[in-house]
């Protein structure tokens, strides 16, 4: 069903950003279709927001309000890529929208943390748009849609584990054998969640590597050759997910803490980015204070850390007496929501 569309009609999307805690990377082409990925990933309480208001003209307004970048064209096929806003072009050109509009963007200053706000960003643009223009946008759809935007339409490598935790929310174990991936249901009890969020703490290190793609294209180039590091750590990062999965569906935490340690191993393997010096000036201060269980989410802006009471105190005074900051972790069940004010 699609609206009567009508100058200063108000839009609204909200997008969660994840941790990953175990497998990314694994989840990319070549490698999930030729060797299977799996990831195990969670959505948190902390938002990207999209807000559309329709015009009574065929112009388009886009803004961000972190980076302050904006673009102004009179009409949708004057919209052209090179721009900083490229995910948001290319949603929009995706969607063709049949009005002219302003989006406005607000990540609330998480570019940066390694927390996937730019897929959070691109799930929240392509569900606002879709609302505007439907009454309830399909999760999958919106999924599916943010996926192929990204890379597809911008031919950008990676995959699409990102934009799975953006569209459904929840605490995820993925398998990919695909670009897109099947969610199988972990079935957690309420008292393993309630531990997780009592114990689990970002680090936020503020040393994301935002220039991924050669990144990606060289672990592509890599999955050629069995026999290379970077295949071997995929498999080793799939191989992980899975187990830590059965640890939550036992209520193991001692073994899904040890296996965080685990994945992050096969982090530093894949390679040589994935690691720096204020990094591993964390990885050292956890070690020393015998937490037991952490790993670096996404592109190294986050560490994910899993500690006990007196232990995890401890280890955050150090973390944060040396420059970091500590954030607690709430997950979000929801995932994309929509609204019209």
């Amino acid at each position: 069903m699609f609206h009567n569309m009508n100058g200063n009609q108000r839009f609204h999307a909200r997008a969660p950003i994840l941790i990953d805690f175990a497998g990314s990377g694994s989840d990319c082409p070549p490698f999930c279709g030729e060797h299977e990925g799996a990831v195990l990933n969670a959505a948190i309480r902390k938002y990207v927001y999209a807000t559309l208001t329709v015009r009574d003209d065929n112009a388009i307004h886009v803004r961000a309000v972190d980076t302050k970048s904006e673009l102004q064209v009179s009409s949708l096929d004057k919209l052209e890529f090179g721009h900083d806003l490229d995910l948001i072009i290319g949603t929009i050109k995706r969607l063709q929208p049949e009005f002219g509009f302003e989006l406005e963007i607000d990540s609330g200053m998480l570019k940066g943390c390694g927390l996937s706000a730019s897929a959070a960003m691109l799930t929240a643009t392509v569900a606002v748009l879709q609302r505007a223009r439907e009454d309830f946008p399909d999760t999958e759809e919106v999924y599916r849609l943010a996926t192929q935007v990204e890379r597809e339409d911008l031919a950008l490598p990676g995959g699409s584990q990102d934009h799975f935790a953006a569209a459904y929310g929840g605490i995820n174990y993925i398998r990919f054998e695909s670009l897109f991936g099947q969610s199988l249901d972990l079935d957690l009890s309420p008292e393993v969640v309630y531990l997780l969020e009592q114990n689990l703490f970002l680090i936020h290190t503020g040393t994301a590597d935002l220039s991924r793609n050669d990144f990606y294209r060289e672990i592509q180039e890599q999955c050629a050759q069995p026999q290379s590091p970077a295949f071997e750590a995929l498999n080793g990062l799939r191989d992980t997910a899975k187990a830590m999965a059965r640890s939550l569906q036992r209520a193991d935490l001692d073994s899904f803490a040890a296996l965080m340690y685990k994945n992050w191993e096969f982090q530093r393997r894949l390679h040589p980015t994935c690691a720096n010096k204020n990094i591993e000036t964390c990885r050292a201060v956890l070690k020393e204070t015998g937490v037991p269980g952490a790993s670096v989410c996404g592109a190294g802006g986050c560490i994910i850390a899993y500690a006990e009471s007196e232990t995890g105190r401890q280890a955050k005074l150090k973390l944060l007496a040396a420059g970091n900051e500590i954030w607690p972790v709430h997950f979000d069940q929801v995932g994309t929501v929509t609204y019209e004010a």
